[in-house]
């Protein structure tokens, strides 16, 4: 935990934000008495300031940066670390919180000016993080980019890629997609099928991120593209996965509720803002994902334990579960087949909490994986299109940038209902 820097929430809902507070003040730090009385007393924000430089870093929409200035205040937080929290601001949305403070509204004694970062002409925010980190074939530089995705109110997805050094063996950079809770990721392909790009340009300020001596105010994220020779994979992508049909031969006993459907199932995840496999697996082909993670699990489907310590009917039935929420996402998916049956070699994982996945380098050793030329808006939308002709649904309210009224905020998401009969205590995520 001591090695977390940066911290990337994709929408404001308390199911994802809530567990912020504590995970900071594990990884800040508790103070000195010295450091205790110095943070009770928070400068002017007129007054020029040396502000440290953040241990952790907060990445989000417009409302993290007020929501965590003001529960550690109200909570009477304090650590031995810094952070800044950095929003990502639509065209005309204005900061939540100022960066610098007011004298009403001081900064926090924990932490330094962010940045506010506002989109490019296409509606992306580009280079919000560029760092060099590892060493060897790992050693690299780290880019973050990030883009708007449909849901219930304001949500982002999240792109990592690697740009390798020249000095390494590496034949494909790899790249990672973070998608918050969503309906329709479609609106950040483009941004996945572009290059990599450079460090953002200023609109306003001599730096990007808060030194020293000053603190940046806003950024606006036009960048220049990079001129690499090395090809990036689409190495793995993170899709949420809210609900799913459970056929009545594995369900024989109606945990997942009465008369379920698959067309209601679909219709109802639509309805909020959420996917079901099949959309996942449409998806991850439309981007050429090599491997596909769903998170965000409901309520309905408990993480079973693992095979050697399940005895009981139950626990047989969790791991169906599972399993066939997989095979629905790998009919849509169409992966190429895996390179072993290990956990770690499965293209479809459904992911359980602390579950951890390592993505090595692509070197002669480990070939990444082709997945075709062909122009990713066209596969995503034909997949899309395919997958509604075959069931014959229509769209349903899709929600989107502005939400949709009766279903906003209203925090964790409960897809199972109350009278399934058992519980877990390994909950998803």
């Amino acid at each position: 935990m001591s090695k977390i820097s940066k911290i990337f929430i994709t929408h404001m809902h308390a199911d994802h934000i809530m567990g912020l507070i504590t995970l900071l003040r594990s990884v800040l730090g508790f103070p000195k008495p010295e450091q205790e009385v110095s943070q009770d007393a928070p400068a002017s924000p007129d007054e020029p300031v040396a502000y440290p430089l953040p241990k952790v870093e907060i990445y989000g929409p417009r409302g993290i940066r007020r929501f965590l200035r003001s529960i550690l205040t109200v909570t009477h937080s304090r650590s031995a670390d810094k952070y800044a929290a950095h929003e990502l601001l639509i065209s005309e949305e204005q900061p939540s919180a100022p960066v610098n403070g007011t004298v009403q509204e001081p900064l926090h004694g924990s932490e330094v000016p962010g940045t506010d970062f506002r989109p490019d002409e296409e509606g992306f925010w580009r280079g919000v993080v560029d760092e060099r980190m590892g060493s060897g074939n790992s050693n690299c530089r780290v880019l973050v980019d990030a883009g708007p995705i449909i849901h219930r109110d304001p949500c982002l997805g999240f792109v990592v890629r690697e740009v390798p050094s020249d000095t390494t063996s590496i034949t494909a950079a790899r790249t990672l997609l973070i998608l918050g809770d969503t309906s329709d990721p479609r609106a950040i392909i483009p941004l996945v099928s572009k290059p990599a790009v450079a460090a953002s340009t200023l609109s306003s300020s001599s730096s990007t991120i808060p030194d020293l001596a000053s603190s940046a105010t806003e950024v606006s994220t036009s960048a220049v593209a990079f001129s690499t020779t090395i090809p990036s994979r689409m190495s793995l992508v993170i899709h949420e996965c809210t609900d799913a049909f459970i056929p009545p031969h594995i369900d024989t006993k109606g945990r997942t509720g009465k008369n379920r459907r698959l067309e209601t199932v679909y219709a109802k995840a639509l309805e909020k803002g959420h996917s079901i496999p099949a959309m996942a697996g449409a998806f991850a082909k439309a981007v050429g994902a090599e491997k596909l993670v769903l998170n965000h699990v409901g309520t309905r489907f408990p993480a079973p334990p693992p095979p050697h310590q399940s005895h009981t009917e139950w626990h047989t039935y969790l791991h169906a579960c599972i399993e066939e929420i997989e095979r629905q996402t790998l009919e849509t998916f169409q992966p190429p087949p895996p390179p072993s049956r290990s956990f770690h070699a499965k293209s479809v994982i459904v992911a359980y909490d602390f579950l951890t996945l390592e993505i090595p380098p692509y070197t002669s050793h480990r070939p990444a994986v082709s997945r075709g030329s062909q122009d990713n808006n066209e596969l995503a939308q034909q997949e899309s299109d395919r997958f509604k002709r075959d069931h014959q649904w229509e769209d349903g309210s899709r929600g989107g940038w502005r939400g949709r009224g009766k279903g906003r905020g209203r925090g964790r998401e409960h897809s199972g209902n109350d009278s399934r009969g058992e519980s877990s205590k390994k909950p998803r995520r």
